[in-house]
Order: structure tokens, then C-alpha cells, then sequence
């Protein structure tokens, strides 16, 4: 009962509520009021308490007794705890669109690429990465913590060279920090060990040999109790995916079962309450006459369950789209804006372009309207309440149109409208965005890290 109080009181808007765990509708308050996936506690009076997550309703204690239908005040609650909630949204993308950048210290590291930045729940953190330049360079093992409460930057213990910690792909278990990387140079040979770094201990360390990799960017989730790692290996492109579990120290290969009629060219992963979804991406083509192929490419989607076993769940999504950037929001799926997909046809430039939102359950899509970023492929961000898409690349510049490396705009879920933020004051480096919970954090080129919100963050 102690934790159901305390993440209870966590919650952003209205803390109490009447309902029935017998009755749909405490059902419909969870999803509707709650979204982003909280633990909510619903009171029935002295008859006991159900614990609600992304729109499951579990009964946690029950008194003598059964409860009485409370139809009027269920409705009520659910009025108020959904008008409520989307208040707050309203007020926090309101925040955000009008929210200032803040230079903060410079990374003791400087200029640095490929490097893995992360939030650990107290701490920035930068691990490893290369000095060599976008393209690639002599990995560095070194990494460094900043705080936002202290302003301050500090050593870390350098990750193991065995672990290549260079365009990693990583998660975060909850407590360490897994990171899979891969040769970067000529001369290097790849090691298929990860790294599992621990910041309460500031300790590293490697794991057993993975039975898959080396791979071309490769990405990981954390499923609850084990790593999932995927990509495409190197040379002939090979969709590998296995599971590291990091309490036994040991992994397991996760191959889906892929047509050989639909070779993988690149996929995309994540993390979900109703298991891990892979979609992968595949085309190819077959000679159709003396100097004339025909091309043939499509979206396979699977989901891996939490026993281990794939299913192809495929159905009616969408074959001609790319599937980029997926992010779970503790009850949807965010898809960032792509374009079409064709497999190694030539593409076209991305015009009217937008992202989705996904059911995890179903994988109903629903568009959600095009952002003034779109057309440049943004990195989007999740902040509970709003979604930031942040052009770290491209430019369109031209009459009554101008899109700039750092510029931002802010996405209102209830409103559904988009609203323009203000540009970052210096040239960003190739490390992802990354929100802390209150401010988005990134580094500038030159080694700056900047912090935007609407209030300053450590600095």
C-alpha cells in the first residue's frame, strides 16, 4: 500500500479518485486520465483499493464486503481527472513552446562524436565515443557525469577498450547502463562483448561474448528482465536479434522468422507492455527482362513475448512507409516522420511528411498532423506530456519558410497543434537529445552542454 501511496503521489494532477474495480469505466479513467502509463490508485471507499497501469485494473486489497455501483461519481471522477490532466499537458506544451536555452558547463572532453548520453535518473551521462570526426576515429574509452544540481562535470571510470563503447547501441536496465558497440577503424576487430556500466558504484563491467554482431548501428531495449539487442550485420546485411540477461550473465539467440522472400535491409525495435515489436524492413529485386529489374520490398512486423517466442504480426500495417525512432510512452508508440519505403529504390525528398501514434496492442496507427519540422527527419522526444521534434541536421530555407539546425517546435497531444520553439544558440553535436524530466539536455559541437526548458537547469 506504501508504493501504490507513493507513486500515487507522483502523479501530476488530480490524487484521488472514486471508482469500482468492478466497473469498465475505472478502466476508461485509467487510459483516458493517465496515459503516459502511472501506477494510479483508485480509492472504493473502505472496501478496498485496485491498482491501475496503462489501463489494466488490478484488485491489490479488498475489505468486507462488496462495493456499491458509484456510476454518478465514477463518471464524475473520470471528468474531472481527464479535464485535469489535459490542463496540465495544455500548460506544460504551453511551457515548453515558450521555454529558454541555457549555455551551460563545457564537457570536459570537447568535441567528441558517437558518443552514448543518457539521463540515469540524477546524472547526464557521456560514455565513450571517438575525437575523429562523424565519419569515425580512434574510440575513446573515457566518460563523465554532469549534475544538474551542482553544475558540474565529473570523471567517470573509463569503459573497457574490449567494449568499442564508439556508435553504440544502448539501454537502460534500470539501474546499469548496457552498451554494445563495434569497430569503427580499419585495424579494429570486433569483440561482440558489451559493457554494463553501474553510476551508483561507477563500475564497468563486460559481458560474455554475444552470439550475434558486428553490426551496422545497432539498438537495444530492455524488456523488464533482459536486454534485447538487434541490427544488420556488416557486409551482407543479416537481421540478427539475441537476448542478454545481466543477472546470469548469458545470452540467447532470437532469430525471427523472416521469409527469405523478404531479405532485411534495416529494422526497428522497441520496448512495449505487451512485448517487444521488430519491424523489419526488406526489399529486393529479380530481373525481369535482358537490361530490367523489378523491385519488391515491404514492412514486416513481429513481437517477441515475454517466454521468448515471435509471432508475425504483420497484418494490415502499412507496407510503403519507413518506421523510424520509435519510442514507447508507457501506453502508445510515437513513430517519427519518415518517408516512403521502397527498399533500395531511389527515394524521393520528404514532403508532407508526419509521424504516428501506435497502439502497442493493436497497431492501430493514427497520424498525428504535420509538424514544421517533419520534412527533416527530427529526432522526436517524449516528455510525458508533450512531444519535442528537434532538427539536429538539415535546412529548408526559402520564401516565408526557414529551418535551421537547433530549431524545435513543441507538439500538445490535446490540442493536437504544433507550436514553434526558440533555436539552440550554438551548432549541436551528433549525440541524440535527451529530457531529464524537466529540460531537454544536449551537447553543442565545441563540447558546450545546453539545457532548454522553461526554467533554467544547473546554470
Amino acid at each position: 500500500m506504501h508504493q501504490l501511496v507513493t507513486e500515487f503521489d507522483r502523479l501530476p494532477s488530480l490524487n484521488r479518485a472514486v471508482a469500482c474495480p468492478n466497473d469498465d469505466g475505472s478502466q476508461i479513467l485509467a487510459m483516458l486520465a493517465y496515459p503516459g502509463g502511472h501506477q494510479v490508485m483508485i480509492s472504493v471507499g473502505l472496501t478496498g483499493c485496485a491498482l491501475v497501469t496503462n489501463g489494466s485494473v488490478h484488485r491489490t486489497a479488498a475489505g468486507l464486503g462488496t462495493p456499491r455501483a458509484f456510476g454518478p461519481q465514477l463518471l464524475t471522477s473520470l471528468k474531472q481527472l481527464l479535464g485535469a490532466h489535459q490542463q496540465s499537458t495544455a500548460a506544460t506544451a504551453h511551457a515548453l513552446a515558450h521555454g529558454h536555452w541555457s549555455v551551460l558547463a563545457h564537457s570536459p572532453f570537447g568535441t567528441r562524436y558517437g558518443s552514448t548520453f543518457l539521463w540515469d535518473g540524477r546524472e547526464l551521462l557521456e560514455l565513450g565515443g571517438s575525437a575523429g570526426g562523424p565519419l569515425g576515429g580512434a574510440p575513446n574509452d573515457a566518460s563523465a557525469a554532469y549534475s544538474p544540481a551542482t553544475r558540474r562535470w565529473r570523471r567517470l571510470a573509463s569503459a573497457p577498450a574490449a567494449v568499442l563503447p564508439d556508435n553504440a547501441g544502448w539501454t537502460w536496465t534500470g539501474h546499469q547502463v548496457f552498451i554494445f558497440g563495434g569497430p569503427t577503424l580499419p585495424n579494429e576487430t570486433a569483440t561482440n562483448l558489451a559493457g554494463l556500466y553501474n553510476p551508483a558504484t561507477n563500475h564497468w563491467i563486460v559481458t560474455s561474448k554475444a552470439p550475434v554482431g558486428p553490426f551496422n548501428a545497432p539498438t537495444a531495449v530492455w524488456s523488464g528482465t533482459r536486454v534485447i539487442l538487434a541490427g544488420m550485420t556488416r557486409g551482407t546485411p543479416t537481421l540478427q536479434v539475441a537476448s542478454y540477461n545481466p543477472t546470469t550473465n548469458t545470452w540467447a539467440s532470437l532469430e525471427p522468422p523472416i521469409s527469405a522472400q523478404h531479405p532485411p535491409i534495416t529494422m526497428a525495435m522497441v520496448a512495449t507492455n505487451d512485448g517487444v515489436l521488430l519491424w523489419s524492413l526488406w526489399g529486393r529485386s529479380k530481373k525481369t527482362g535482358p537490361n530490367t529489374y523489378t523491385g519488391y520490398s515491404g514492412v514486416d512486423v513481429y513481437r517477441l513475448s515475454p517466454s521468448g517466442t515471435w509471432a508475425n504480426v504483420t497484418d494490415s500495417w502499412p507496407q510503403g512507409h519507413t518506421v523510424d525512432q520509435p519510442i514507447f510512452t508507457g501506453s502508445e508508440i510515437l513513430l517519427a516522420p519518415g518517408q516512403i519505403w521502397c527498399g533500395a529504390c531511389s527515394h524521393p525528398a520528404p514532403f508532407d511528411e508526419h509521424g504516428y501514434i501506435v497502439d502497442p496492442a493493436t497497431l492501430h496507427r493514427t497520424e498525428i498532423p504535420h509538424g514544421p519540422l517533419d520534412d527533416l527527419g527530427p529526432q522526436i522526444i517524449w516528455t510525458g506530456h508533450a512531444e519535442i521534434s528537434f532538427n539536429t541536421g538539415g535546412e529548408i530555407t526559402g520564401p516565408n519558410i526557414s529551418v535551421l539546425p537547433g530549431d524545435l517546435a513543441i507538439w500538445n497531444p490535446n490540442t493536437r497543434k504544433w507550436a514553434r520553439g526558440p533555436r539552440a544558440p550554438k551548432r549541436l553535436s551528433d549525440a541524440p537529445a535527451v529530457w531529464n524530466g524537466n529540460h531537454l539536455f544536449v551537447l553543442a559541437q565545441n563540447g558546450s552542454l545546453l539545457s532548454y526548458g522553461s526554467a533554467a537547469a544547473g546554470g
